[in-house]
């Protein structure tokens, strides 16, 4: 017997956020590829964003890696509002897909969007699809819960806690490297890298330059002035990060 085949449409953007939202551990493709794949064969999988955004950007990679093709879809700048158009885009490929694809039984909504309650209800009533609602545990609107056969929830383990000590060490073996250390790349770089929110690595970040443990100085790189971010290496906690004592980098504290 053939196994039921599985189309899976993620609106990245909302699962993304509401993982952030409740600071719990980066949204990971994998888990969740290998958890449909107990159910059937995915033969359709997209997920659905504006990949340009900083927080974003480094998610395209992981998805590749999971055969989801992730689908670019800019953002509007509307007055002092910033509006999405991922909901229009993620709909469009729905409804290609049932008339191209009529052997697909099963459709995997990645979202928890109330919006996607009217077509989860008509690929189930009028096409006799099953629909499969995949959220964040506590982000699915109800309604869309309703229309749907059945709801998957992700419910990730919550996201250690940020240790600032290891922030220190990641950026001074960036900087024994002589990497350009800046700001963003290393929220972006320690976010992946440790498997963390940006959101989170960010706050601990700005709290680390508010205390001088890191500082900013302008460096002049290829013709381009770059605001580089270097550790302040008389700080009481980069010595303790590093474990160097007091005395090698300055005078005891009086």
């Amino acid at each position: 017997m053939n196994p039921s085949k599985i189309a899976l449409f993620i609106d990245f953007e909302n699962l993304f956020r509401g993982m952030a939202d409740q600071h719990r551990q980066v949204l990971d493709p994998r888990g969740i590829v290998e958890q449909l794949e107990t159910l059937g064969q995915i033969a359709h999988a997209k997920a659905f964003a504006d990949f340009d955004q900083a927080e974003l950007r480094n998610q395209t990679s992981m998805l590749a890696t999971c055969s989801i093709e992730a689908i670019h879809v800019p953002s509007q700048v509307v007055g002092d509002k910033i509006k999405s158009h991922v909901d229009f885009r993620m709909l469009d490929d729905i409804y290609q897909t049932l008339m191209d694809r009529p052997d697909i039984e099963t459709y995997v909504l990645g979202t928890g969007d109330g919006h996607f309650s009217g077509v989860a209800g008509r690929l189930r009533v009028r096409h006799k699809k099953k629909v499969i609602i995949l959220g964040v545990l506590g982000c699915v609107k109800r309604e869309l819960a309703l229309a749907a056969s059945d709801t998957i929830f992700i419910e990730p383990e919550q996201a250690s806690p940020i240790d600032p000590l290891d922030i220190i060490r990641f950026v001074y073996n960036g900087q024994t490297r002589n990497n350009i250390i800046t700001f963003t790349s290393t929220v972006r770089v320690y976010s992946r890298v440790r498997n963390q929110p940006e959101s989170e690595v960010r706050r601990v970040l700005v709290d680390l330059l508010n205390d001088d443990v890191f500082r900013r100085r302008i460096a002049a790189i290829e013709g381009k002035e770059i605001n580089i971010m270097h550790l302040n290496m008389d700080h009481p906690m980069v010595m303790d990060a590093l474990g160097f004592p007091q005395s090698e980098f300055g005078p005891e504290p009086q």
